[in-house]
């Protein structure tokens, strides 16, 4: 199994409280999956218990430990160990846009 990491971009369902006013999301998600078409199955179904429709998965990539050179990547880099470590799905920082 590989960790996967795709900028995901989403938009909330009508009545979502979490992101009211919002048009749209963008955050990026990391899986422990076997397989590219596994981890937007289980991406597209996580992303569902949030209240939001899937609208793109972009930038999918197996996830490579490198050096840090970023807060961003430190960020990604714990979550990445956490996935590997246990299992799962984990999301960074949700952004919320309105255009």
């Amino acid at each position: 199994m590989k960790t996967w990491i795709a900028s995901v971009h989403a938009v909330p369902r009508e009545g979502n409280p979490d992101f009211a006013g919002a048009k749209g999301v963008v955050v990026n998600v990391l899986a422990r999956t076997p397989s590219a078409a596994a981890y937007r199955q289980q991406v597209e179904q996580a992303v569902n218990e949030y209240g939001l429709d899937v609208v793109e998965i972009e930038d999918l990539e197996e996830f490579a430990f490198e050096e840090s050179t970023t807060e961003e990547f430190e960020r990604l880099s714990a979550l990445a160990r956490q996935v590997d470590e246990f299992g799962g799905i984990e999301f960074d920082v949700f952004y919320t846009y309105d255009e």
